[in-house]
């Protein structure tokens, strides 16, 4: 009975280890993947579970059979200690398994976080650059100034912050050949923050030049 009993154990084992290697490193492309892959992974982990509670029952019985001082003892005694530490090294795995696709969660939410700030970097440049073209007074120009500057001010810090934390989760998890998705959240950044010193130079230039003529024809 032992033995039937341990071989059941040591096949399901065998099948959730394979289940777990093809599991580990597919997190998906977004977060509604990410959350998906966790949602997929908890009903593994319930599945893991009832295998821990079987290997549990299984072990209680083979000690109280070493106990009573069984024939094979030195069998069982081996047999356990494998068992034991299979199944330690494979629990350690589930729970590293777990970390990842949390943390894969925090990534893609911190990517999609950063792309919407692009998104309304990108139409506030348009609206600038738009106004910008109709301006007749240097307080105008001061005025698309001071916009460009409060949409920075607490947000290219807070977009700087998003951008390290993505690059270190990224690394955690895809290994240092950073994702595609890191290199295309570090261009677009760069991208828009060059935007911005552009046109703000510009404005800069559009009203001081103003300023300059006003105070021509005051004279």
């Amino acid at each position: 009975q032992f033995d039937s009993d341990l071989h059941q154990i040591n096949t399901s084992l065998n099948d959730l280890s394979t289940q777990l290697s093809a599991i580990r490193g597919q997190y998906g492309e977004s977060l509604a993947s990410a959350k998906a892959t966790s949602l997929a992974f908890a009903y593994f982990e319930k599945t893991i579970e009832l295998l821990e509670l079987r290997i549990q029952t299984f072990v209680r019985t083979a000690e109280e059979m070493l106990s009573s001082d069984h024939g094979s003892s030195s069998h069982i005694e081996h047999e356990l200690t494998l068992l034991k530490t299979r199944w330690s090294a494979f629990h350690n795995q589930v729970v590293e398994s777990r970390r990842l696709i949390d943390l894969s969660i925090q990534y893609f939410q911190l990517v999609e976080e950063a792309e919407e700030w692009f998104r309304e970097g990108s139409k506030l440049l348009l609206t600038i650059a738009r106004k910008s073209t109709t301006v007749k007074l240097p307080e105008e120009a001061t005025q698309l100034l001071n916009e460009v500057e409060y949409f920075l001010k607490p947000g290219e810090t807070r977009q700087d912050e998003r951008i390290k934390q993505i690059s270190k989760l990224a690394i955690e998890l895809y290994g240092e050949e950073r994702s595609k998705q890191v290199t295309l959240v570090l261009n677009e950044n760069r991208e828009m923050l060059d935007s911005f010193t552009v046109i703000s130079l510009e404005l800069s230039t559009l009203a001081k030049n103003l300023k300059a003529a006003e105070e021509e024809r005051e004279q």
